[in-house]
C-alpha cells in the first residue's frame, strides 16, 4: 500500500512528493525462573581418622587427616589408603610446581608427585604447621601452635625459609589468589590481628575487620573478585583487595571451619554437618549434609566440590561430593533474571531467601542491620519502560526503604508497611535504579529488616495496534475507513502511518507541525549541490523503519531510484529525534530538473 502527500518546498525548486510504508514495531517482556538445588552424596572413607584437609591437582583428589592418614581418589567417589610415614596430624593440603605438599604437627611437610608416595622433608620448625597454599611460584605455609615462626615459604616443597613475621596468636589457614595471600587466624589481644595480607608471601601486614566477629577465622578463599574469610560462631567477612574486611551474614551460629569457590558457587562447612551455599557471597542457603558431624575441610576441583571431616558414628569419617552446590541468587529471589544486580552500602549486604516472601517462593531481603547504616540495591534498566515490584518493611519509625532513579527519590515505605505494589515509568535511555534499606539512630524495631520481590521491567509497546488504541475508540477501530492505515480522519493531508512516524496526533490537523519534513537545497562554495530533508521522528518506532530519498525526472511510477545520502540525528528531545537526510552531488550549470520524495518503508 502506498501513500503519497504533498510537501511544499522553496520556490524555484522542483515539486516534491512524500511516500510512505509504515510498518509495526512490537516490544514485549521476559521473564525466565530457575530453580536451585544442592545435593551431597556421601562417600566410604575406609577410616575412622579426623579428616582435615582436601585439595584436588594432577587429575587427582588427596585427602589428608590424623595420625598421618592420607587417602587417595581419581573421581572422589572411591578412596585408597596411602602411606605418609608419619603418625603426626595431617591438618592441609595444597597442589603446586607438579606435587601435593602436605604439613602438619610438629613442623611435618611431606611432598609427592603423585599422592601416593610421600617423602619427608625438613620444615625447620616444630610449630603445628596448620594450613598451606600454592601460588605465584610459591608454597607458604603458616602455624596454629609452637614458638617457631607462624609463616614458613618454599619454592618447590623442599627447602622452606621462615618469613619475617611476628604473630602473637594462631594463624589456621592460608590462601592465594588474585595476586595476593591471606592468612587467617586469632588473636584475643588484638582484634586488628586475626587476617593477614601480603604480596610475596614474606613480608605481611594485619589488616582490618569491619568490627570482628570471631575470635577466629579459619579459612579464606576468593570468589567473583573477592575475598570471603569464614570463622566461629557463624562468622563471615569479605573483602574487595584483602585491606578492609566487611561482615556478612551467613544465617547461621555454628562454627564454619572451611570454605572454597567454584566458577558459580562458594561452599562453607562447619560443625554438626554444616553446608552453606551461595552464588553472589551475600545470599546463603543451608543445605542438607546428611551428617552431624564435624565437617572440616572442603575443596573444588574438576567440577566437583568434595567435604571431609570427622568420623559419623557408628560409621567412617566424612566424605562428601556434590557436582552442584548451588545458592539462591538475587536474580531468582527478584524474579528478574536478565537483570545484573549489585548490592553494596555500609551495613548488611541484600540476599536472596525464602522466609518472607510476596510469592510464597521467595524475595530479597536484608535484615539486622546496626545503627546509622544503609543497605543498597542495585540494577539498571532500559526505558521507556514500565517498572513494577513488591516492597515490605518492618523497622522502626525512622528506618525507611526509598527507591532511587538516577539519584533521586521516586518513592519510600517505612515504619511497619506491610507487602505493597509499586510502579514507576522509565523514560528514554537506561537508567539507575537503586532500593536504599536506611537505618537511623533509634533501636531496631518490629524484623528490623526490609524486602523486595516479583520486580519486572516491561518496555512499551509501540505496536501501530497499541499506538491505534490510544487514539481511536472500539467503534472507530472496527470502522476502516476512519481508522485505516491510508485514511486521513482530520482531513490535513497527512494518512494516519505517516502521523504514526512522525509522532503526530491522528484526530487532529498537523499540517503545520515542525516534525513534518522540511527540503533545502544549498549549492555550496565546494562546487557541490547539497540536497536535504530534515524531519522529526519517535524513536521507538524507528529500529524497524526507514525514510530515504529516491529521484525521478519523469514522476512516472518506474521513474523512481534511490540516491547515495547520509542520515545524522541532529537533536533529541526526549523520545523524538531530529533527522537530517543529505544528498552531496557534484553542481551541473545545465543541472536537469529533478523531483524528489521521502519514501518510509518498515523491514
Amino acid at each position: 500500500m502506498t501513500f503519497r502527500s504533498n510537501l511544499s518546498i522553496p520556490s524555484g525548486y522542483p515539486t516534491l512528493h512524500s511516500i510512505a510504508l509504515v510498518g509495526i514495531l512490537a516490544l514485549g517482556s521476559f521473564q525466565a525462573t530457575s530453580s536451585a538445588q544442592s545435593t551431597w552424596t556421601p562417600r566410604v572413607s575406609g577410616t575412622i581418622e579426623v579428616l582435615s584437609g582436601v585439595a584436588y591437582g594432577g587429575s587427582r583428589w588427596v585427602a589428608v587427616g590424623e595420625m598421618g592418614t592420607i587417602l587417595t581418589s581419581l573421581n572422589a567417589s572411591s578412596w585408597t589408603s596411602a602411606s605418609s610415614g608419619t603418625a603426626s596430624n595431617l591438618r592441609g593440603i595444597a597442589y603446586g610446581a607438579n606435587k601435593f605438599v602436605a604439613v602438619g604437627s610438629n613442623g611435618t611437610v611431606l611432598t609427592s608427585p603423585s599422592g601416593t608416595t610421600w617423602t619427608a622433608r625438613t620444615s625447620g620448625t616444630t610449630t603445628f604447621l596448620s594450613g598451606i597454599t600454592f601460588g605465584n611460584g610459591l608454597f607458604v605455609a603458616v602455624a596454629a601452635a609452637g614458638t617457631g615462626p607462624k609463616i614458613i615459604t618454599s619454592p618447590d616443597g623442599l627447602t622452606w625459609t621462615p618469613a619475617p613475621i611476628t604473630v602473637t596468636g594462631t594463624l589456621q589457614s592460608v590462601h592465594f589468589s588474585n595476586g595476593i595471600y591471606i592468612a587467617s587466624g586469632s588473636d584475643n589481644t588484638q582484634a586488628s590481628k586475626k587476617i593477614y595480607r601480603s604480596t610475596d608471601g614474606t613480608n605481611w601486614v594485619p589488616t582490618t575487620p569491619s568490627t570482628p566477629s570471631a575470635n577466629t577465622y579459619s579459612s579464606t578463599t576468593a570468589f567473583k573478585g573477592r575475598y570471603y574469610t569464614c570463622g566461629l560462631f557463624g562468622a563471615l567477612v569479605s573483602s574487595a583487595t584483602g585491606e578492609t574486611w566487611m561482615n556478612e551474614s551467613s544465617g547461621t551460629v555454628e562454627i564454619l571451619r572451611s570454605i572454597a569457590a567454584g566458577p558459580e558457587q562458594l561452599v562453607v562447612v562447619g560443625n554438626t554437618g554444616t553446608i552453606l551455599t551461595s552464588q553472589t557471597g551475600t545470599d546463603w542457603v543451608s543445605r542438607t549434609s546428611g551428617t552431624t558431624a564435624s565437617i572440616n575441610g572442603i575443596g573444588y576441583g574438576n567440577g566437583l566440590f568434595v567435604a571431609v571431616g570427622d568420623p559419623s558414628p557408628p560409621g567412617n569419617s566424612v566424605i562428601l561430593t556434590s557436582p552442584a552446590a548451588i545458592g539462591l541468587t538475587l536474580e531468582e529471589a527478584l524474579d528478574a533474571p536478565s537483570l545484573g544486580w549489585i548490592t553494596s552500602g555500609t551495613g548488611i549486604r541484600w540476599k536472596g531467601q525464602t522466609l518472607v516472601t510476596h510469592d510464597s517462593v521467595d524475595a530479597a531481603g536484608v535484615v539486622g542491620s546496626n545503627a546509622g547504616t544503609s543497605s543498597v540495591l542495585e540494577s539498571t534498566v532500559d526505558g521507556p519502560s514500565t517498572l513494577t515490584y513488591f516492597w515490605k518493611v518492618s523497622a522502626g519509625a525512622g528506618d525507611g526503604l526509598t527507591l532511587l532513579i538516577d539519584g533521586t527519590p521516586a518513592g519510600s515505605i517505612s515504619g511497619e508497611t506491610d507487602w505493597s505494589s509499586a510502579s514507576h515509568e522509565i523514560p528514554h535511555g537506561t537508567h539507575t535504579i537503586r532500593w536504599n534499606f536506611n537505618r537511623g539512630a533509634n533501636p531496631p524495631s518490629g524484623q528490623n529488616g526490609a524486602w523486595i520481590d516479583e520486580v519486572t521491567v516491561i518496555p512499551f509497546d509501540y505496536s501501530i495496534e497499541n499506538w491505534l488504541a490510544d487514539h481511536f475508540n472500539e467503534q472507530e477501530l472496527a470502522l476502516p475507513e476512519i481508522s485505516g492505515l491510508g485514511e486521513d480522519p482530520e482531513h490535513d493531508g497527512i494518512v494516519t502511518l505517516l502521523e504514526y512516524y512522525f509522532d503526530l496526533d491522528p484526530r487532529a490537523p498537523d499540517l503545520n507541525s515542525p516534525h513534518l519534513p522540511v527540503y533545502s537545497v544549498e549549492l555550496g562554495q565546494d562546487g557541490f549541490r547539497h540536497f536535504a530533508v530534515t524531519f522529526t521522528r519517535h524513536s521507538g518506532r524507528a529500529p524497524n523503519i526507514f525514510a530515504f530519498l529516491e529521484t525521478s525526472s519523469s514522476l512516472v511510477t518506474k521513474g523512481w531510484g534511490s540516491i547515495d545520502t547520509t542520515e545524522e540525528i541532529l537533536s533529541v528531545d526526549g523520545e523524538l529525534e531530529t533527522v537530517r537526510i543529505l544528498e552531496t552531488a557534484a553542481y551541473q550549470s545545465d543541472f536537469p530538473t529533478l523531483f524528489y520524495r521521502l519514501f518510509v518503508t518498515s523491514l
